[in-house]
């Protein structure tokens, strides 16, 4: 896979590979530390990249404890991708 390939751009990019509502995207983007930066400007586009979000989904889901538990517990999730 290309290095273009794993960049995603936009959040409905960003929740179509992670298969969840761009809603939840920026909920996590706020709360739970997720992977994604706004570029510049005054109308910035949420970037991210499919390792990243790989990598941060391992950490989230595997964690039972702390913040990130308290989290899944508020959004009601049990598992994430």
């Amino acid at each position: 896979m290309g290095a273009s390939r794993k960049i995603l751009t936009g959040t409905k990019e960003i929740a179509g590979y992670t298969g969840v509502s761009e809603g939840l995207i920026l909920k996590l983007i706020r709360t739970a530390g997720f992977p994604a930066r706004k570029t510049a400007g005054a109308n910035g586009i949420w970037v991210s990249n499919m390792d990243s979000i790989d990598e941060w989904s391992r950490k989230f889901s595997t964690s039972a404890t702390g913040v990130q538990s308290q989290i899944r517990a508020d959004l009601g999730l049990f598992f994430l991708f």
